[in-house]
């Protein structure tokens, strides 16, 4: 008999995290398949009975499915991996603001899947919808990644980051330059 692993999330995502977005640790399971790569495309993504099938690399398939046990056959490497989602309004946009990957570029709207990086974390997103954002991240470093999204959720969301150039204090500067009254005049 063998005793089943209970899966823990790895971070304490669950909730709002600011500028208008929730983010929450989903379980998932995740396997590699290195039979299937040949009838999807690169940086392509498909669905088919609940198991997503997704390829961005050249000998493999990631397929997720939110179904316990997972109806596919491959080597399970949900340990390694949590699978985080991004919710509301402008949640793509959210991400694409930060990305080093263009999440607009038409080839990459269109299959709705882009292995990129945020920071110094490297990540696999897929979608339906743009307010709907799958997030794949190593579990190692799961928490950290989830703190600096709530770290630029609330940069974003903050009237000091979104108003600086406009805030009295600049504005006041600006005026005084401008008019020739500047009490300290560049040289």
């Amino acid at each position: 008999m063998t005793d089943l692993i209970q899966r823990t999330h790895s971070t304490d995502a669950d909730g709002p995290i600011g500028a208008g977005l929730r983010l929450m640790e989903q379980t998932m399971q995740m396997h590699v398949d290195p039979d299937t790569h040949g009838a999807l495309g690169m940086g392509q993504k498909t669905e088919t009975e609940g198991v997503q099938a997704l390829r961005h690399w050249p000998d493999r398939v990631l397929l997720v499915s939110s179904s316990l046990p997972c109806p596919v056959k491959g080597v399970e490497i949900s340990h390694g991996q949590s699978v985080l989602f991004l919710h509301g309004p402008g949640a793509l946009r959210f991400l694409a603001d930060y990305s080093s990957a263009d999440l607009f570029a038409k080839p990459v709207s269109e299959a709705g899947t882009l292995r990129s990086r945020i920071g110094r974390f490297d990540l696999l997103f897929w979608w339906d919808d743009p307010q709907n954002v799958h997030i794949a991240v190593s579990r190692s470093y799961a928490q950290s990644f989830v703190d600096h999204l709530r770290l630029l959720a609330s940069r974003r969301s903050s009237p000091v980051a979104t108003d600086r150039p406009e805030d009295g204090h600049f504005q006041e500067q600006r005026d005084q330059r401008q008019s020739g009254t500047d009490p300290m005049p560049v040289t």
